[in-house]
């Protein structure tokens, strides 16, 4: 018998071995599926916020981040940078821009430009945090009140989900490069896809937009659209193909021993410009135009938007006649009575205008005499004109065709980037 009870213990040491054995195989066999699985998920899923740059274009801004800081952002100050998430508010006035970039700051995602007596909440700036992740970057926005352009640029690389929320409880997702208009009053949002595609949705129905339409949101009613309400009369507007539809002007040298300049098209944190770059002494000049042959009779507006950037000018404002600007967007066109003629705004970043000195205008431009613009050195700037029919109307300048836009670049030693143009037409 007590052979027989030895054999049975055995027996039951060796079962329960076996199933130690068995439930680590499973324990081991378990983690070695769930550990590289939750590490693939955390991979994909971890996320890193992006970082805003807020400057104040015009008057005081005022900003609130995710930290609870307040600080007032003033004209002509570095930009204030922040990062996930922040507040936004222009008053009547105001105007502010925001640039949108990579935790690293290696690439700029977005631009966008307040316009007065905005608020915005910006709720969600958040990218992948590792490379490896398949996931988007996701820029999340809520337009309380006021005007918003935003630009996106083309990219190779992790596409961009942008989604800007509407008070009347309506959305618009933004994933493809291009310009866009949102504009929000009490009763409706109003939606311009100006270049690239847009879809707009409102209780539960979808609309999308390709370039050149819009749709009106308003509360628990679908989109209305898509209207064709605007035209971008410039093509390759934001240099994405290099010179493509553009043609380039030999430089003008004033002293022959000086050196000429360098128009090229540069990268700039994944963003191509157009940029003009001269050192040296005496007069240079040079422009790209872009021939536009364009009848604008019984048109509604025609409005010039232009960002850009000075990093160098060496003559104070724009000279002593107020010709050597290192930025000009010229438009040549004929008026309804047959002559030509030519408008054209002038930027400048160094130096007071002092009358007799330093013209705050080109005196040999000749009419219309618009003040030059001062964009402070190295800071980016987005700048939109007045209706342009309407404006030249009362002076007795309405243009009847438009034959070409110029960008003009002037000075003695200047560095001027173009990040984009437009002319919208309505």
């Amino acid at each position: 018998m007590d052979g027989i009870v030895k054999r049975n213990d055995n027996g039951a040491r060796e079962r329960v071995a076996w199933g130690v054995l068995l439930v680590s195989f499973a324990v081991w066999l378990a983690l070695l599926i769930a550990v590289p699985a939750l590490a693939l998920r955390y991979v994909e899923r971890a996320r890193r916020p992006m970082v805003l740059a807020v400057q104040a274009d015009e008057g005081t801004v005022g900003l609130s981040d995710a930290l609870g800081r307040r600080p007032a952002v003033l004209a002509g100050e570095p930009p204030h940078f922040v990062e996930g998430q922040a507040s936004i508010l222009t008053n009547a006035p105001d105007t502010a821009s925001v640039q949108v970039y990579t935790p690293d700051e290696s690439e700029i995602l977005a631009r966008m430009v307040l316009y007065g007596a905005t608020n915005l909440e910006i709720i969600q700036a958040e990218s992948p945090r590792f490379r490896w992740s398949s996931a988007e970057s996701e820029l999340e926005l809520v337009l309380e009140a006021g005007r918003v352009r935003i630009v996106l640029p083309p990219r190779d690389g992790r596409p961009l989900r942008l989604v800007v929320q509407t008070p009347q409880g309506g959305e618009v997702l933004l994933q493809q490069a291009g310009q866009y208009t949102v504009d929000v009053s009490n009763l409706e949002t109003w939606v311009d896809a100006q270049e690239g595609e847009a879809v707009a949705t409102s209780a539960g129905a979808t609309m999308p937009l390709s370039s050149g339409q819009a749709a009106v949101l308003r509360l628990d009613s679908p989109p209305q659209g898509p209207m064709s309400t605007s035209r971008n009369l410039i093509v390759n507007g934001d240099f994405n193909n290099g010179l493509s539809g553009w043609d380039a002007v030999a430089w003008d040298i004033q002293r022959r021993d000086q050196s000429e300049g360098i128009t090229s098209v540069v990268d700039t944190r994944g963003e191509k410009v157009l940029r003009f770059h001269r050192v040296g002494e005496g007069f240079a000049g040079t422009e790209v135009y872009q021939p536009i042959d364009q009848n604008v009779v019984d048109l509604e507006s025609l409005q010039l938007l232009v960002t850009l950037q000075i990093t160098n000018q060496s003559l104070e404002v724009c000279g002593q006649v107020g010709s050597e600007c290192p930025l000009f967007v010229v438009i040549d066109y004929e008026d309804v009575y047959g002559s030509n003629r030519s408008w054209q705004q002038g930027f400048y970043a160094f130096g007071t205008p002092i009358p007799g000195y330093t013209p705050d205008s080109c005196l040999s431009c000749g009419a219309p005499l618009n003040p030059h613009v001062r964009v402070p050195m190295h800071e980016l700037r987005s700048w939109e004109s007045d209706n342009l029919l309407e404006k030249l109307a009362q002076e007795n300048m309405e243009p009847r065709r438009i034959d070409r836009l110029r960008l003009r670049a002037q000075g003695h030693t200047f560095e001027t980037q173009v990040f984009d143009v437009a002319l919208i037409v309505r």
